[in-house]
């Protein structure tokens, strides 16, 4: 029988990038090399041969391009009595620089990171009601700001992204915002947000930029395969197989949100903020929750209590699913939540039923609140230096490709 080759579906979800960056095209095996001493680095060039399976001459000659655009550092190390030396290679952090923007109902979160995934700088803007025109107008007053005070070279800024509460649509605007953000729904925010800035623009909801802030700079960096759950207005994850993001066919994988029906109590944000309300804890918006003891307010941990048991027996079922190595806890919400989460998912009933097949780890992110925008400010980076050949088709949008 004639075998009939089948063309991949269009990922007519996606946004894209239109503006255009001197950032360099990399090659797949640039970005294998890169991603390697990204993770790796200080390292030597014998051993990203081994990690890579590429020969010591292809090393050699992807790191002398890498390093001519400038995107690599290189030490000197004694070794042995004698005083041989050699020439560990690590990432250059001041080779390029992007911004990342993160908002909510009342405030708008924007900051610098370098090409070594260090959060150089942050900055927080009050917001009165989240709408394209005041996020957009907060973002290029932060950016303002951040480029004054750090006297950074702006001709090393690769991007800027913004991570948007939504999900994936299959017709236009294609990136739908959260229901919670009336005012953002059925607007083409990407379109809308490029006429005010200079810089390439990256549109991503927000579970999938929290995956890739803990890809970044977070303990992703330690896993090649994790999944990446978004505690936000909503709950979600982004999963990582082998350093890249997995969209599925419409953009929405990872929605572990719909496990929890809306009408019941549910292990989100929002049903946080209900809890806390009703039982007079004041909490407008994730902020308000980075100011109150939280062992003193027992609703607030009766409320961890239940949503961490929710999560066990939730994420039991997604690491069985794609037994990664790790899933982390991360979104909004200030660093004692984050344990609290942990603690109620990491008990003896996670994973427990059937085999006694290994479990994954879990952790609590280490990026706290600043989670949105450091995943926002890896948008870029990850896009220009990280992503995979793999991934492109589902990721073009980078390109400007519809």
């Amino acid at each position: 029988m004639k075998r009939v080759a089948v063309r991949p579906r269009q990922m007519i979800w996606r946004c894209k990038r239109v503006t255009q960056t001197s950032a360099p095209q990399l090659s797949s095996n640039e970005r294998r090399v890169l991603d390697v001493i990204w993770r790796e680095g200080p390292i030597a060039r014998q051993d990203i041969a081994r990690l890579t399976g590429l020969t010591a001459a292809s090393i050699t000659r992807l790191t002398k391009q890498l390093d001519d655009e400038g995107l690599l550092a290189t030490s000197l190390e004694k070794t042995g009595s004698r005083g041989n030396q050699r020439q560990p290679i690590s990432i250059n952090a001041d080779g390029a620089l992007s911004f990342g923007v993160s908002f909510s109902h009342t405030f708008v979160d924007v900051g610098l990171m370098n090409l070594g995934g260090e959060l150089l700088q942050t900055i927080r803007s009050p917001l009165s009601k989240p709408t394209v025109e005041n996020v957009a107008s907060a973002a290029k007053a932060g950016v303002a700001k951040l480029l004054s005070s750090s006297r950074r070279d702006r001709n090393k800024i690769i991007g800027i992204g913004f991570a948007l509460p939504g999900d994936f649509a299959s017709e236009p605007p294609y990136l739908q915002a959260h229901a919670y953000f009336p005012a953002l729904r059925g607007v083409d925010i990407l379109k809308s947000l490029e006429p005010h800035f200079e810089f390439p623009c990256f549109v991503e909801n927000d579970c999938n930029t929290a995956a890739f802030g803990e890809r970044v700079l977070g303990f992703g960096k330690l896993y090649s395969t994790f999944l990446s759950v978004f505690v936000g207005h909503g709950i979600g994850s982004g999963l990582i197989i082998d350093g890249n993001l997995l969209r599925g066919v419409h953009g929405n994988a990872g929605a572990i949100g719909y496990m929890y029906p809306m009408d019941q109590p549910r292990p989100s944000g929002q049903d946080l903020f209900e809890t806390a309300q009703k039982n007079g804890v004041a909490a407008q918006d994730f902020s308000d929750f980075e100011k109150l003891p939280f062992e003193k307010n027992p609703p607030i941990t009766k409320w961890c209590e239940r949503a961490g048991s929710q999560l066990c027996e939730g994420l039991s079922i997604a690491a069985r699913l794609f037994d990664p190595e790790a899933i982390i806890i991360g979104g909004r919400l200030p660093p004692p939540y984050l344990d609290a989460l942990v603690r109620w998912i990491d008990v003896d009933a996670f994973c427990a039923a059937g085999a006694p097949l290994r479990k994954p780890v879990i952790r609590a992110s280490d990026l706290g609140a600043r989670a949105g925008v450091i995943g926002a400010a890896a948008l870029p980076i990850y896009h220009t230096y990280l992503r995979s050949d793999m991934t492109l088709a589902s990721d073009n949008y980078v390109n400007g490709r519809r």
